[in-house]
């Protein structure tokens, strides 16, 4: 054992990890957004620690298990619930996001250099979870990290315990985050219902493999199929994760395993679930009340809330291109042919990938898909006559299914369906270097075996110290927020000083109304929301008739309800609300964008109008 060469690389961990903790806090801390889904997390969180029954008597938009998570968290361990204890917790999961990644590129490729590089680019690739904070789509990306390795802890050790594990993973995501979960189930259902011979009497189940692969996706997408860039987005993944079934269905080792092993595997899955339902139920939610409550968030994001990356006829033909080389790859003998197709896939993966990572701005997210989510597949060839162990079998399927995370909102949810796009990405280039090694025996050792991963990691340290500069001048330059639970936090100065007037201007008010998910007031001033019920993800226009009857009445049964109005074309898009707030309410100031009315003393019909 070489004791200077494991303190080294144990010192420039460190040191990177150091790096990583102060850019995420400078990144966290210097960031609100004014969709404020933070508030929407923390006002869903105090309510149900309040007692409210979630599902039914509150909205809750995420699965029984964060429910345990959170009154662990912020119940039994007594954590708070502010805008800065979410950030730290956000911080934390980052970081341990990060270390997983890093954990799982050393098991794969042996190598402290290649897993330093995951290190940094998977903690800087999803910087976007800065707008989201407490958002438990980190712990989501954690927990699918976790289900490669546990395909490398099967494949090194054998046995069943791998199973039940993998069983309580996938359970776990599913029951946090229904359709993470559902996409991981489906990655990892690809793997182990593919024949594990080739041979004629399986060609039928690998063309209902192949064939199921392609369609989920479009079935997925189909309410909302005929907005163009929808479409094209649903193609894209659709060759995706066709071309990925073709070669688990020819190449896996995996494809008899499920027989062995399914009593493990749905023990574990089992068992988190009972878990997660009973913990719900004692907390007063039914699983009709959960099915219903989420079917109805589905629908209404796909009624009120969607958008598409643009996406081109070009990005098309190169995903169907990639289709039709997986499909030569695993069915051609000759072993030269072979090659040259997995070198010519390999080349267009990691372009696709360096290319979608010198772009700046949302735009990248949407590259990584385009381009180089189709040949992924090829991640899962170490060299061309391999057959595919579990685990990196699972690695490649989650990386193909999960971009679907980015329908129908690709925000910070694109970041993360591409993340997993990302590691594959570092374990094809780390496998493309080693042959390369073995085919340059005459040169040096640095030449053969450190240039490629010394560059790498040259160049990702480069970027994180350029962004930890970026962020740390950034921090310094904003003016703290100074409101309740806001500790640490700053912001632009305009902005922070526009969010105290408002605050200000609240001040007495024991209840209060906002037009704009503006969730995080209720904290920063004490006031109560209008009713539990009453508690959306959406702006205003966009709650039921039933919730916006519990809002008003809420409102006009409070002693001293105030409300804060938005000027988003209000008037134009809900008229009679618009009257409603008229009727009952007038103008106390005007601050920015924002209008505060208190309530009138009698009703009336005063000619007093919002100005937009």
């Amino acid at each position: 054992m070489n004791t200077r060469r494991i303190t080294v690389e144990l010192l420039a961990l460190l040191l990177i990890f150091i790096v990583c903790v102060q850019l995420g806090f400078y990144e966290l801390f210097s960031n609100y957004r004014e969709y404020d889904d933070e508030g929407l997390f923390m006002l869903s969180n105090k309510l149900y620690l309040d007692g409210y029954i979630p599902y039914s008597e509150i909205t809750w938009i995420f699965g029984p298990l964060q429910l345990a998570a959170v009154k662990f968290v912020h119940g039994w361990c007594e954590i708070p619930i502010s805008n800065s204890s979410v950030r730290f917790l956000t911080l934390a999961h980052w970081l341990l996001l990060a270390c997983v990644g890093y954990w799982l590129v050393r098991r794969f490729t042996g190598s402290w250099l290649w897993s330093a590089s995951a290190f940094v680019l998977i903690f800087l690739y999803p910087r976007s979870l800065v707008n989201e904070p407490g958002h438990p789509q980190v712990l989501v990306a954690i927990l699918a990290l976790l289900i490669p390795l546990i395909g490398c802890w099967y494949d090194a050790r054998g046995g069943r315990l791998p199973w039940v594990v993998l069983g309580a993973v996938a359970a776990a995501i599913i029951n946090v985050k229904i359709n993470a979960g559902a996409f991981c189930v489906a990655a990892v259902l690809v793997v182990l219902l593919s024949p594990s011979r080739l041979k004629a009497k399986f060609y039928p189940l690998c063309a209902i493999v192949v064939v199921a692969s392609m369609l989920l996706p479009v079935l997925l997408m189909y309410p909302l199929i005929s907005i163009e860039n929808c479409l094209y987005f649903a193609i894209i993944v659709s060759f995706s994760t066709a071309s990925f079934a073709l070669v688990v269905s020819f190449k896996s080792q995996a494809g008899e395993l499920l027989n062995h092993n399914v009593v493990a595997l749905v023990t574990g899955f089992t068992a988190v679930s009972l878990f997660a339902l009973g913990f719900a139920a004692a907390e007063g939610a039914s699983p009709l009340d959960i099915l219903l409550s989420l079917m109805r968030l589905s629908n209404s994001q796909v009624e009120f809330f969607h958008f598409f990356r643009d996406y081109s006829l070009a990005q098309v033909f190169v995903a169907g291109l990639s289709l039709v080389m997986a499909l030569v790859a695993v069915t051609v003998r000759n072993s030269t042919i072979v090659g040259c197709i997995l070198w010519f896939s390999r080349g267009i993966f990691l372009v696709g990938v360096i290319y979608a990572l010198v772009i700046d701005g949302p735009a990248n997210s949407q590259a990584l898909i385009a381009y180089a989510t189709p040949w992924c597949w090829v991640a899962a060839f170490k060299t061309s006559n391999d057959a595919v162990p579990l685990g990196r079998m699972l690695l490649v399927a989650i990386a193909v299914w999960m971009p679907l995370l980015a329908y129908p909102i690709p925000g910070t949810q694109l970041y993360f369906g591409g993340l997993f796009v990302l590691t594959a990405s570092i374990v094809c280039a780390a496998d493309a270097s080693a042959v390369l090694n073995a085919r340059f025996n005459g040169s040096s050792i640095f030449l053969r075996e450190k240039l490629l991963p010394v560059s790498l990691v040259v160049a990702v340290t480069t970027l994180l110290l350029s962004s930890h500069g970026t962020a740390k001048k950034q921090y310094a330059n904003y003016q703290p927020l100074r409101l309740a639970g806001t500790e640490f936090i700053k912001i632009e100065p305009g902005r922070a000083k526009l969010y105290r007037e408002l605050v200000q201007s609240l001040n007495g008010a024991d209840v209060v109304l906002t037009n704009s998910r503006f969730n995080s007031l209720y904290f920063w001033t004490g006031a109560h929301v209008p009713s539990p019920g009453f508690l959306s993800q959406y702006p205003l226009r966009h709650a039921t008739p039933e919730q916006q009857q519990w809002g008003k009445a809420g409102v006009l049964n409070a002693s001293r309800p105030m409300l804060v109005i938005k000027k988003s074309g209000l008037v134009e898009s809900d008229p009679d609300g618009t009257n409603w707030i008229e009727l009952h309410f007038e103008i106390s100031e005007e601050i920015g964008p924002y209008t505060v009315m208190k309530k009138r003393l009698t009703v009336s019909d005063s000619t007093q109008r919002l100005r937009y």
